[in-house]
């Protein structure tokens, strides 16, 4: 399961929140304070899950994404979350034909009442957002420097 960010202006890119669906259901259930029957067999996503885990990539991926913006000074502008659902074959496809060339991955994992549920945070950019991300970083590093 993937949430999704969008992002665009001087900085483009993706960021992606992603998880197992089994462990996004767990996840779920806890911010719903529901308890885990069988989440194996709960693979069914509501309405609700689904803006449960927009909200949560939205919150988080901000964060992250809007820190690296505001320590850069760099204005960013956002897209509406997104949430997919996607076996292995579809990702791997997505992944190869999205037109990013640069990927940063943070593996991650949420402890929420004891129960830890690992995933990742992938960050694509495009080329030229790349570079100028690394000219950006150079010229803040040339300034400590001086």
């Amino acid at each position: 399961m993937v949430s999704s960010l969008s992002f665009g202006e001087k900085l483009t890119g993706k960021a992606n929140l992603i998880f197992p669906a089994e462990k996004m259901r767990t996840f779920i259930n806890l911010c719903l304070n529901k308890e885990e029957a069988d989440r194996y067999c709960n693979m069914n996503f509501t309405d609700v899950d689904f803006d449960i885990i927009k909200e949560i990539g939205n919150i988080v991926l901000n964060c992250i994404i809007g820190e690296v913006g505001d320590y850069l000074n760099i204005n960013l502008n956002y897209a509406l979350p997104e949430v997919k659902v996607f076996n292995r074959i579809n990702f791997s496809k997505d992944i190869e034909n999205n037109g990013y060339m640069h990927v940063l991955i943070l593996y991650i994992t949420f402890v929420i009442d004891d129960t830890e549920i690992q995933g990742a945070i992938v960050v694509d950019l495009t080329l030229n957002s790349f570079i100028g991300l690394m000219e950006k970083i150079d010229t803040i590093e040339a300034e400590l420097y001086e």
